[in-house]
C-alpha cells in the first residue's frame, strides 16, 4: 500500500522518528494504527452516548434548554477557575 503525505507531515515524521531513534515507516505505521484505533473508540463512545441520551429522553429524564445551559455555564466557569488558579 502506498500512502501519500504532505511535505509538512513528512518533515514532522522525519523529525519525530529521529528523536525517537525509529525508522520513519515503523513510526508512521504505529501512529496510523493508534489514530485508527482511537477513531473507532470515539465512534463507539459517540454511539453509546446517543443511545443513552435517547433512552433518557424516552424515560422522561430531560431538562430544559435553559437548565442545561446554566449547568454548562457553571461547569465552564469552574473549569476556567481551575485553569487560572493553577
Amino acid at each position: 500500500m502506498i500512502i501519500n503525505i504532505s511535505s509538512q507531515t513528512q518533515a514532522l515524521l522525519h523529525e519525530q522518528a529521529g528523536r525517537l531513534g525509529q525508522e520513519e515507516d515503523t513510526l508512521a505505521d504505529a501512529l496510523l494504527l493508534r489514530a485508527l484505533q482511537a477513531s473507532g473508540e470515539d465512534y463507539e463512545a459517540t454511539c453509546q452516548a446517543i443511545a443513552e441520551g435517547l433512552a433518557d429522553a424516552e424515560a422522561g429524564r430531560t431538562v430544559s434548554f435553559e437548565e442545561a445551559r446554566a449547568q454548562w455555564e457553571q461547569q465552564k466557569a469552574s473549569c476556567l477557575y481551575r485553569v487560572h488558579a493553577a
